[in-house]
């Protein structure tokens, strides 16, 4: 991914109840190939309608609406592409631009560089992990290297693996900067303390509720506590 320092000076902040002209945000979205449309509906996408502006961020999963009075920025929130409701009021934002295609690919660093210095990497199958890491590589350079030099030049956008991929090596060498915790059944580091759970999976009832009550009672004479969760409360 892009270093932090490029990703700052290349993103734009808009914040509530400040001075900003929508010729500025404008220029700054078409500079960093934003596709201008009628209506926003996939990330890269921005829509002028006279004192709004909706802008479809590569960093979130919503698009922006700014309304603007003038050139000071009277609200932000983020909307429904289908519906085009409003769905949560914030103060302030962040648009960043398709930075990986923008940017030059010998300004990359490890995703994992963005992660804070006390945090925990919680891994499955750190083997498996790895061994996908290197395969894709050896994969991508076989293409890479399978391409003409006029290919290459017309298709600005291809980067040289090299460049875009990280191998396994470093990859291991940047998880061993964090603490590890390794879970499921393969294991691929000596570990310094290991904690053993007796689970199983949730049986399958097929809305059967004679076996779920059966099961209740099942766990109940073994001690077991039952849990019962719901996304609503109807249901």
């Amino acid at each position: 991914v892009i270093n932090r320092n490029d990703l700052d000076k290349n993103t734009l902040e808009i914040t509530e109840n400040t001075a900003l002209s929508i010729d500025f945000i404008n220029e700054f979205l078409i500079e960093y190939d934003f596709e201008r449309v009628d209506f926003v509906y996939e990330p890269g996408q921005f829509a002028i309608r006279g004192g709004i502006v909706d802008i479809f961020s590569f960093s979130n999963d919503l698009p922006y609406r700014i309304e603007f009075f003038g050139d000071d920025i009277e609200s932000i929130r983020t909307f429904d592409i289908e519906s085009q409701l409003s769905v949560k009021k914030i103060h302030k934002v962040t648009i960043v631009p398709n930075v990986q295609a923008k940017f030059l690919t010998s300004q990359h660093i490890s995703l994992l560089e963005y992660v804070d210095q006390d945090a925990t990497i919680w891994i499955k199958d750190a083997q498996f992990t790895l061994d996908i890491v290197k395969d894709g590589l050896k994969k991508a350079e076989k293409l890479w290297a399978g391409l003409t030099d006029k290919q290459k030049k017309d298709n600005p956008e291809w980067h040289n693996p090299a460049y875009e991929f990280t191998d396994e090596k470093n990859l291991n060498a940047l998880f061993f900067e964090f603490p590890i915790i390794e879970f499921g059944k393969q294991f691929f580091y000596k570990a310094e303390a290991t904690f053993k759970f007796d689970i199983h999976p949730q049986p399958s009832f097929n809305k059967d509720f004679n076996l779920l009550i059966h099961n209740f009672k099942e766990n109940e004479s073994q001690r077991i506590q039952n849990l019962i969760f719901s996304d609503s409360t109807k249901q």
